[in-house]
């Protein structure tokens, strides 16, 4: 009998994050597999830990002691999974729903090749009240950062072969993790899984789309463009990936970027472009981890 483990990221969750869990337990898994549903909390202070503790008794939970952000605390359950025979590894946020087909089509496409070591599903979202489809992420010509193929609808009928998948869902062996490692804990928040995927694909692993797999992320649009956490993150931590992973070239490139989105962002709202410059400076400095902003 193989071993899925599905981690489910929990931080003050609340409702949404129960609504995720029922859609676990109603998606369907393969005879002969079994699946085991961990919960890793970071350090919630709402009820949805208590919530979860009396709705779904049969969960496993790791309870961390302050927020690890989403590396770390996806490391926690990740190592949890590794170190308690899992072959097979879900990474999944909180805040979505699974489709009662999705858990079986993505097994499937994993196995369908041994040099696949990732697969992920269709992220559906709602954006200005229409729905999108998130098909995974190209590789940027000029800056060679992720670039999501979000579209109104999605063609695609067989699975698709990407550069980068959203840490939202994804499905991995557990030898790409003996190759590749776990996620960096110095971004904390965004961008770990882009470099994950990058080292994935640097060690020869290769990252599919199976659309017959589908996801509903109920908060993927709650985060507004011009959020100060997601400003300060996104632009220190697209650094962070860049330094790691591209030439000094290309980290140049990048920095002259994020120079003029900093400048574009003071005329949005000043204390906006203020927080991105402190993500370059920050990076400057080799400041990572949680920042309160």
């Amino acid at each position: 009998m193989n071993k899925l483990s599905i981690i489910v990221l929990n931080y003050n969750g609340g409702e949404i994050v129960i609504k995720c869990l029922q859609s676990i337990k109603q998606a369907k898994v393969p005879d002969n597999w079994q699946r085991q549903i961990l919960v890793v909390d970071n350090a919630s202070m709402d009820f949805s830990l208590k919530e979860i503790r009396r709705k779904f008794p049969d969960i496993l939970i790791i309870q961390n002691l302050e927020n690890l952000g989403y590396a770390g605390g996806m490391n926690i359950g990740i190592k949890y999974a590794l170190e308690n025979n899992s072959e097979v590894v879900m990474i999944l946020n909180q805040d979505t729903l699974l489709n009662r087909d999705c858990l079986t089509s993505l097994i499937k496409t994993l196995y369908s090749n041994q040099n696949i070591g990732v697969v992920g599903p269709v992220i559906e979202f709602k954006k200005n009240g229409l729905s999108i489809f998130d098909l995974g992420g190209e590789e940027s010509t000029l800056y060679h950062f992720a670039i999501h193929v979000n579209n109104n609808k999605f063609d695609i009928l067989k699975p698709v072969e990407r550069k980068f998948l959203s840490g939202t869902c994804l499905l991995i062996k557990k030898e790409t993790f003996k190759t590749v490692g776990l996620f960096d804990e110095r971004f904390f928040l965004y961008y770990e899984d882009d470099d994950w995927c990058k080292r994935a694909r640097n060690k020869g692993w290769h990252i599919l789309i199976e659309p017959k797999a589908k996801i509903f992320h109920l908060l993927s649009s709650s985060i507004g463009q011009f959020s100060n956490r997601q400003i300060y993150y996104c632009t220190r931590n697209l650094l962070l990936y860049t330094q790691k992973n591209e030439n000094y070239l290309i980290l140049l490139l990048v920095i002259a970027y994020l120079n003029i989105r900093s400048i574009y962002y003071l005329f949005k709202g000043f204390n906006i472009g203020i927080i991105a410059f402190k993500g370059m400076i920050d990076f400057l400095r080799n400041e990572f981890g949680e920042v309160k902003i």
